[in-house]
């Protein structure tokens, strides 16, 4: 990540020097915002903090998004509040997010950001196409939106054609987390929740591998299902097993693979304790 905040040399070597031993208690943002804030760094390299987030991306499994119910909360207690000044303000900010969030499966696009939107679903269209080889283009179906348009993407196949709404489970994912991928590619931070949730995984695993030998930036994510870590066991901190109050790092075992160790109960705290009879009395007879 270091290397591409656009700041001076003599800053960089700061950072470099500063955040070399401090990684594994601090995060390099916050070791960066820690030294904004304290003085130890030009105003100017704020950007470099800005460029850092923005170079972040996050992807969580849509259960676990909330924002219609956190903005329709908020709004109930603006409303209650009154409707003058800031709370009338904050609240118009907020019906007019309500009312883009309500355009469910598609995608609001600033007029003035279309052409790239266009070429990003082109490379989109090649992506999908290693999963589904039938499929032969990603039509964007738009309207006019004011300064925007609300853009729906049609999915053609060589027999018939399907919206996103009404794809599959598991092109539906391909196709959210294409974005997050895509910022790892150009050398950002991603992370991406239950990745393995409706992915075959012998389609999860090369993705892994291809972000392991030609990513640019770095790809964090959880995951259930333990072939990625036959993928990942040969390099250095790149395996680590979550237990309800700690996060535990594999470290090389001799000729151990941390899969059957995961599996047969050898890593702390996640004892795997559950036999198979257990299950006799919660769906047996009684």
């Amino acid at each position: 990540m270091l290397k591409n905040i656009e700041t001076d040399s003599e800053t960089k070597a700061l950072l470099e020097k500063e955040t070399r031993n401090l990684l594994e208690e601090r995060s390099f943002a916050w070791v960066l915002f820690d030294y904004c804030l304290n003085g130890k760094i030009v105003y100017i390299d704020i950007f470099a903090l800005l460029n850092l987030f923005i170079n972040v991306k996050v992807y969580i499994e849509t259960e676990d998004m909330h924002e219609m119910y956190l903005i329709n909360a908020m709004l109930m207690r603006l409303r209650h509040e009154g409707s003058k000044g800031k709370a009338k303000e904050l609240a118009s900010i907020l019906d007019k997010q309500l009312s883009y969030l309500d355009v469910k499966g598609h995608d609001i696009v600033a007029k003035k950001d279309y052409r790239a939107y266009k070429i990003k679903i082109e490379r989109l269209e090649r992506f999908i196409r290693l999963f589904k080889s039938d499929l032969k283009h990603i039509k964007i179906d738009r309207r006019d939106n004011g300064d925007a348009y609300v853009c729906e993407l049609i999915l053609e196949y060589t027999d018939f054609e399907v919206s996103r709404e009404f794809e599959s489970t598991g092109i539906k994912k391909l196709i959210r987390i294409y974005d997050v991928l895509s910022c790892v590619d150009s050398g950002g931070i991603a992370f991406i929740d239950e990745m393995d949730s409706n992915l075959n995984d012998v389609y999860l695993c090369r993705l892994i591998e291809y972000f392991m030998y030609y990513g640019k930036g770095q790809l964090c994510f959880t995951t259930h299902n333990l072939d990625p870590m036959i993928s990942l066991k040969e390099n250095k901190n790149s395996i680590d097993f979550l237990t309800d109050n700690k996060v535990i790092s594999w470290t090389s075992r001799g000729n151990a693979a941390p899969e059957r160790c995961y599996r047969n109960g050898m890593i702390e705290d996640i004892p795997f304790n559950i036999d198979s009879t257990d299950f006799i009395s919660v769906f047996g007879e009684v």
